[in-house]
C-alpha cells in the first residue's frame, strides 16, 4: 500500500480480477492486517504494519531474521552459575544460560524478570549487563543466530524449578570449565564479559563459532 489510506480502486492491480482481489482483501481484513476507514478507504492496522516490516522488498516474503532473546546469567553465594541443559533444537544437549524470547509490548526488564521466574522459579535483582549478536555455524552454515540482551544477578531467591520444556535448570559446579564441549561455545566469552564489565557499564559483542571446530 503506497499511502497511509487508499481507496479500493487505488489498491486493486489492473491485471487482477475484482472477485479475486476482493477475496484476498477480505482475507487480510479477517486476519486483522487491513481495516476500512469511515471515509471508504483502506489502511494497514498496527498488526499489518508490523507484518509488512518483516517482508523482503525484493520478494515480498517474510525474511528469516535472528531471534531476539534474553539471557539470564545468575550466580549463587557459592559462586556457581545457573545453567540450562537444552532438550530442544537447535544445539540440543548443550549447556548454557537460561533464556527466553522477548514479547511484544514488554520492556527488557519486564521480560528478564518474567523469564527468570518462569524458566527457573527464582526471583532476583537483575541488572542489564550487556548485549550482542551470536552466530553458531555447523559446517559453515548458520544453525543459530540470536541478538541477545544479557541480564545478571547474584543470589536469586526461591525454589529452583529444575524441569522445564526447554531443558533442565541447575546450579553448575564451582570449578566448571566452560571451554569443554558440553557447553555452548559462547559461554566462556559471555562469562568473561559479564565479570569484566563494570557495574555501571554495559558490554556489546559480536561472536561467531563453528560446532565442527569444537568437535575436533
Amino acid at each position: 500500500m503506497g499511502g497511509e489510506a487508499l481507496r479500493y480502486a487505488e489498491l486493486k492491480p489492473s491485471d487482477i480480477g475484482s472477485n479475486l482481489f476482493t477475496y484476498h482483501l477480505k482475507a487480510l481484513k479477517d486476519a486483522g492486517y487491513v481495516q476500512r476507514t469511515g471515509w471508504g478507504t483502506y489502511t494497514l492496522t498496527p498488526a499489518g504494519k508490523r507484518y509488512v516490516d518483516t517482508l523482503s522488498l525484493q520478494t515480498l516474503r517474510p525474511r528469516v531474521q535472528p531471534r531476539m532473546v534474553i539471557l539470564i546469567a545468575c550466580r549463587d553465594r557459592l559462586g556457581r552459575w545457573l545453567l540450562l541443559k537444552r532438550k530442544i533444537q537447535p544445539l540440543i544437549g548443550k549447556i548454557g544460560f537460561p533464556y527466553g524470547k522477548l514479547h511484544v509490548g514488554e520492556s527488557l526488564q519486564e521480560a528478564a524478570d518474567r523469564i527468570l521466574l518462569n524458566k527457573t522459579g527464582l526471583t532476583g535483582s537483575l541488572q542489564h549487563k550487556g548485549d550482542g549478536y551470536i552466530t553458531i555455524n555447523e559446517d559453515g552454515k548458520a544453525v543459530s543466530e540470536i541478538f541477545f540482551h544479557l541480564f545478571y544477578c547474584i543470589a536469586p531467591t526461591g525454589h529452583l524449578a529444575e524441569a522445564h520444556e526447554a531443558g533442565m535448570v541447575y546450579w553448575g559446579d564451582m570449578e566448571a570449565d566452560f571451554t569443554q564441549p558440553e557447553y555452548l561455545q559462547s559461554m566462556a566469552d559471555l562469562i568473561r564479559l559479564t565479570q569484566e564489565t563494570a557495574r555501571d557499564e554495559r558490554f556489546f559483542t559480536e561472536l561467531t563459532y563453528d560446532t565442527t571446530t569444537q568437535a575436533q
